[in-house]
């Protein structure tokens, strides 16, 4: 599992939000938004 399937994962399965996931490693929410938004689409 790579770290954009578990950004996902971590958004949609278990609800957290796109900037609780982005202030973890420090990076901007909308980068976390991308990444989320490329696992939907495969």
């Amino acid at each position: 599992m790579g770290v954009r399937s578990c950004k996902a994962e971590a958004h949609i399965i278990h609800g957290y939000t796109l900037k609780e996931i982005a202030d973890c490693p420090g990076i901007h929410y909308t980068t976390v938004s991308k990444a989320v938004a490329g696992e939907k689409k495969k």
